[in-house]
């Protein structure tokens, strides 16, 4: 019964109708619940649930059904070697995924409860980086993947639990859920452009002043909207001009744009094999907005 459930509000989210959805979710929730929670499902038919849970969650702006700490008591996976050795080199500063968003300089954006999904998204990011630039000629190790799609859920799952009053700590959380619906195996690209609204409205909001010195996570923030955005869409173009005025005015060579791109990318979040394609035809897209007619410094 909680299987058909389930996928009845499943054929609701593909028919775009997300709120019938929701309420589907919301019976096989309590169904869930009289059951034993999700410790008492098989683990592929828990993580089922959480990945649809985490998707109409994202689009409705709404807190998950299932808690992240439901999730975490389901994983029960120990952080293999793999995790360690990349946990350890990201804590001593030899690799670079995430080290932009653990500066001292960056606490105010980034408080601690983002920080330690951060570190944790980071140590994926790794891994599946260290397989894409050494071992192109094999496929990551499927328990290695597996580790790193639970690992995701789990932080997509808190990131959707909290909300910050500071608007910049609201914008990177907002851009985080985004960036592990649009770059990893634990996402769909159709809910990070249902959330693109939202990153631009809280955006608006803030004050170019309140970057000051906080550039780089804004550059981030935008590309991952720019990237998220249905193309054409008017997000999608707000977040180019923020981007081509910002940060690449005037630029006529879309090689530097890339280069800029990619650099920061690496310093915060970008998994090599989903993302460097995409950021190449962002390159293209920020030059032609930079150097239009119609453009200029915003």
């Amino acid at each position: 019964m909680i299987f058909n459930t389930y996928h009845l509000g499943c054929a609701e989210w593909v028919r775009d109708n997300v709120y019938a959805a929701y309420v589907h979710l919301r019976a096989a929730k309590f169904m869930v619940d009289s059951s034993g929670g999700l410790e008492a499902l098989d683990q592929p038919f828990a993580e089922l649930l959480v990945l649809g849970d985490g998707f109409v969650a994202a689009e409705l702006q709404k807190k998950p059904l299932f808690s992240h700490q439901e999730l975490q008591r389901v994983d029960e996976e120990p952080v293999e070697e793999y995790g360690l050795y990349y946990l350890r080199k990201l804590l001593t500063g030899s690799v670079p995924a995430g080290a932009g968003f653990l500066l001292s300089s960056q606490h105010s954006i980034v408080p601690p409860s983002l920080r330690s999904i951060v570190m944790d998204l980071a140590v994926g990011v790794s891994i599946m980086n260290s397989y894409f630039q050494t071992r192109m000629d094999q496929v990551a190790p499927v328990a290695v993947v597996h580790w790193v799609f639970r690992r995701t859920l789990i932080n997509r799952h808190c990131l959707l639990n909290l909300e910050f009053e500071e608007l910049r700590s609201e914008a990177l959380r907002l851009a985080l859920i985004m960036w592990t619906l649009r770059t990893t195996g634990a996402g769909r690209k159709r809910t990070s452009r249902s959330m693109a609204p939202y990153l631009r409205e809280i955006l608006v909001i803030i004050s170019q002043a309140f970057w000051n010195g906080h550039e780089e996570i804004k550059a981030w923030i935008l590309t991952i909207g720019a990237i998220s955005a249905a193309p054409n869409s008017n997000e999608n173009k707000w977040f180019i001009r923020e981007l081509s005025s910002q940060f690449f005015y005037g630029i006529r060579d879309s090689t530097i744009v890339l280069q800029g791109l990619l650099a920061r990318a690496g310093r915060f979040l970008m998994l090599e094999a989903t993302e460097r394609e995409t950021l190449e035809d962002l390159s293209h897209v920020i030059v032609a907005a930079s150097t239009s007619p119609r453009g200029g410094k915003w």
